[in-house]
């Protein structure tokens, strides 16, 4: 009987992983990334560069998120990637909805899939804004950072009313692809607010928006852009930094000239062999080292470099449209339908008014 009771104790041990939360807990966000790379930040600065490829890899996917949620599953995925820990404080049904760091340590979640459910249904807009980033400058305005916009600030001019004419709390997320130039954002369609597809945008409206600029630029919160708090005294710059940098409007693209050449995780041939690519093959390029290696971006969202003499870089057509031009706000008028935002669409026990 005892040696049974072994028997399944090892195999409900064998069964849970080897780590206690959503991922296993490998860096912190101070932390430089790639250790020995000059062109290398801590993980939060390099968050900056990762955020966009990961932002255009949901887009390009076709994937459907609401706008707080979109913000939230970059930060997530880069974490989980980078064996990094996300805390996001919100109202938590597990301490009688009292408002609590929830880590994605916490032993409840037993996989990346978990930690995602819990903040799609727990965290909306609203908490982003007051409980979970902090107000940066527009000067210090970085990719990956967020503009939270509580249409409820623009008075009498709210174009979210209920029946009775009064004012909803509704709230909309903008995620920063390259400030005041490209903006991401989700959005909620139809009578059921089911999530869209991702929308990029350099439409002037909506940079002026999120600018605090315009008619409508009073709705953003606090009238800053806003950083999660967990890069508080995180983001560290490298010692060098790129040149020729691509950009989602003018994405660069490497071609091999050598039957076979390697990728080195620095950029220097003392960096280590990750895999081998061949003439013809194609890598997508993030910028130039000052001795000549490109930094690619590798299909799995990591980096690497190649040394820049067996290489020809060109401009390629960018891989998803984004939508610009500088017309007029066509989201007002007789309907809010063009609009972001929702209201009351977050389960958290009533705690929180916000909408995604």
């Amino acid at each position: 009987m005892r040696r049974s009771l072994i028997i399944s104790i090892a195999l409900v041990a064998s069964a849970l992983p080897a780590f206690a939360g959503a991922w296993p807990i490998t860096h912190k966000w101070s932390d430089k990334a790639r250790p020995g790379d000059p062109t290398s930040g801590s993980f939060a600065y390099e968050y900056e560069s990762a955020s966009i490829a990961i932002a255009g890899s949901i887009l390009v996917a076709g994937e459907r998120w609401d706008c707080s949620k979109f913000a939230m599953s970059v930060l997530a995925r880069y974490a989980h990637e980078n064996g990094l820990e996300v805390v996001f404080t919100c109202p938590d049904p597990e301490n009688h909805w009292q408002v609590t760091n929830v880590s994605s340590t916490d032993p409840r979640f037993q996989s990346f899939d978990d930690f995602v459910e819990f903040y799609r249904t727990r965290v909306d807009a609203k908490m982003l804004a007051q409980l979970n980033t902090y107000p940066v400058s527009y000067d210090e305005w970085r990719s990956g950072d967020v503009v939270l916009m509580s249409w409820m600030q623009l008075g009498d001019q709210d174009p979210f009313t209920d029946d009775q004419g009064k004012p909803r709390d509704v709230w909309h997320t903008y995620f920063t692809g390259i400030p005041g130039n490209l903006l991401f954002y989700g959005n909620e369609i139809g009578a059921d607010d089911a999530p869209a597809p991702i929308t990029a945008t350099s439409e002037q409206f909506r940079l002026d928006e999120a600018e605090s600029k315009g008619p409508t630029g009073a709705a953003v919160y606090q009238g800053t852009p806003r950083r999660w708090n967990i890069f508080q005294g995180a983001v560290v710059p490298p010692d060098q930094t790129l040149t020729n940098v691509s950009t989602p409007f003018k994405p660069a693209q490497a071609t091999v000239k050598v039957a076979n050449l390697n990728v080195r995780d620095l950029p220097s041939t003392q960096g280590a062999v990750l895999s081998q690519v061949h003439a013809g093959d194609k890598l997508a390029v993030e910028g130039k080292t000052q001795d000549g290696w490109w930094r690619v971006r590798l299909a799995d969202e990591s980096v690497a470099y190649v040394n820049g003499r067996y290489v020809t870089v060109a401009s390629v057509t960018p891989a998803y449209s984004i939508a610009g031009g500088d017309g007029p706000d066509y989201r007002f008028g007789t309907t809010t339908s063009g609009l972001t935002g929702a209201v009351d669409n977050t389960d958290n026990g009533g705690a929180n008014n916000g909408g995604p």
